[in-house]
């Protein structure tokens, strides 16, 4: 346990020297206080066409929340095990009695943290911020229910994106590489999002099911022509999807690092 912790020492103190926790956090705030300001500058003013909510603010957010996400974690821990074990870091961490699970663990801990305490302050700004700009239209404010509801959504499709970048970045010596493909990778899953019958099935539905949650309005109630099946159901499949494929993910980085040459 004590090494455990010597490890999450490391990589807290790799995270402050390399700048990540400074751009993740200065990304997710910064993106906390635009969204709300954009809205309101696109606003018209006519409650009864365009009433600015802060339902519809924090939609907006969650979108580009959502986006930020599956371009900043690759592009943030494309390096997380491939340029250690590249550098022969990997080697010298790994040749003291170690375990890979540990070395894995810690660096999936110390990512989570870093990126979901970035996105709660940046979701609770955005939320403060657009209650404020959208005071005088509220109608129907967001509950705190449905607001830690959303927030645990986002919470758990991190975890898998974090997840996955680890288990790609074990799998591949270059860190660019590993850094493009987990983020082709997870832009074509939220591709397949858009396809019936797999959509039920893709992880970026939880963040659709938080958003129908957040704003009913904006999704359609009926079908239509050309556009999927309509999204009134929750996403069961997904959420458990979700779960598994972090968990498999995890237990995949573990089995390449045992079995790995370095």
């Amino acid at each position: 346990m004590q090494k455990f912790f010597v490890l999450l020492q490391k990589e807290l103190v790799e995270s402050w020297k390399t700048y990540k926790i400074i751009l993740i956090f200065a990304f997710f705030i910064a993106l906390g206080f635009i969204v709300p300001f954009i809205a309101e500058s696109e606003f018209q003013g006519d409650i009864f066409i365009n009433p600015l909510r802060s339902r519809n603010i924090l939609y907006g957010y969650t979108n580009w929340l959502s986006m930020g996400m599956i371009v900043l974690v690759p592009f943030m821990l494309m390096s997380t095990v491939a340029k250690e074990v590249k550098d022969g870091l990997a080697a010298a961490i790994l040749v003291k009695p170690v375990g890979r699970g540990a070395y894995i663990l810690t660096k999936f801990l110390v990512s989570y943290v870093m990126f979901a305490l970035a996105i709660i302050i940046g979701f609770t700004i955005c939320h403060l911020y657009a209650l404020n700009v959208a005071k005088l239209y509220e109608s129907d404010p967001v509950t705190t229910e449905i607001f830690f509801t959303m927030l645990g959504f986002i919470l758990l499709y991190l975890a898998l994106a974090i997840a996955f970048s680890i288990f790609v970045s074990t799998i591949f010596r270059n860190n660019v590489l590993a850094g493009a493909i987990t983020m082709i990778l997870l832009i074509a899953s939220y591709g397949f999002s858009f396809a019936d019958p797999f959509r039920v099935l893709v992880p970026f539905e939880l963040i659709r099911w938080g958003q129908e949650l957040l704003n009913p309005s904006v999704f359609q109630l009926e079908p239509m022509p050309g556009l999927p099946n309509p999204v009134t159901n929750p996403y069961w499949l997904a959420f458990g999807v979700t779960i598994g494929s972090c968990i498999l993910s995890l237990l995949g980085s573990i089995l390449v690092i045992r079995r790995k040459e370095i």
